[in-house]
């Protein structure tokens, strides 16, 4: 399978950087003649995904984001050991220059400058922002629409006035609305859901895949065996 052209499609590149970032406040902390933290290398999966993404979107430049990294995930399943080989090989090798690189770098730090590599509360609110943004370069599917949103999509132009007013009516009506005349709307909220449990398994399941196990929901993750 071909390699990358070194031109990286953009959306490989928002991948890779994910594994690789150095906050702004973390950053700031350091001297200036101080350089950033060395850059944690990619998984074996993610660097076959670096590889394969341009070639899998020129074969099939309908599909969005998401259904090309499914049907790289496939790719990457049903590849023979020997040709994952090389790839698993080069990425051990990353990790283990990683690691050294790392041990030199924090041995120059103060230990001011050691606390701050350590993700201080303060940056939370960051890491979240962070999160937001991977999850919608990485094509996480669109949350569950209410039976009330679905009622709200069809019945929002039936009232007069501005937006609050309407959005007032409409929640008034939906309260006195007889559950006969909600079927329709709970029978949509339905149907969404099972939508979403299809799609966000495939999602995680392929984030499990490259390393981005941060991304997928709290029982995706192995479950920390009772003492």
């Amino acid at each position: 399978m071909g390699l990358i052209p070194f031109g990286v499609n953009l959306f490989a590149k928002s991948v890779v950087s994910s594994f690789a970032r150095c906050t702004v406040a973390v950053c700031k902390s350091f001297s200036a003649t101080l350089a950033p933290p060395p850059k944690r290398p990619m998984t074996a999966y993610l660097r076959f995904v670096k590889q394969q993404f341009p070639l899998v979107y020129r074969q099939y430049p309908d599909l969005k984001a998401r259904g090309v990294i499914a049907t790289i995930a496939k790719q990457w399943n049903a590849l023979p050991p020997e040709q994952k080989r090389p790839i698993q090989e080069a990425s051990q090798a990353e990790v283990a220059q990683y690691q050294m690189d790392l041990m030199q770098y924090k041995s120059q730090l103060s230990p001011a400058q050691l606390a701050a590599l350590k993700r201080p509360k303060d940056l939370i609110k960051k890491k979240k922002k962070m999160y937001r943004k991977d999850v919608r370069k990485l094509g996480k599917p669109k949350l569950v629409r209410s039976p009330f949103n679905y009622f709200v999509g069809v019945r929002f132009h039936d009232f007069p006035g501005t937006k609050k007013e309407r959005f007032t009516s409409l929640v008034d009506t939906w309260k006195n609305l007889p559950h006969s005349q909600k079927t329709v709307f709970l029978k949509l909220a339905d149907d969404d859901k099972i939508r979403y449990e299809k799609e966000t398994t495939v999602w995680e399941e392929t984030m499990t895949k490259m390393g981005r196990t941060d991304l997928v929901r709290a029982h995706m993750k192995p479950k920390a065996k009772r003492k």
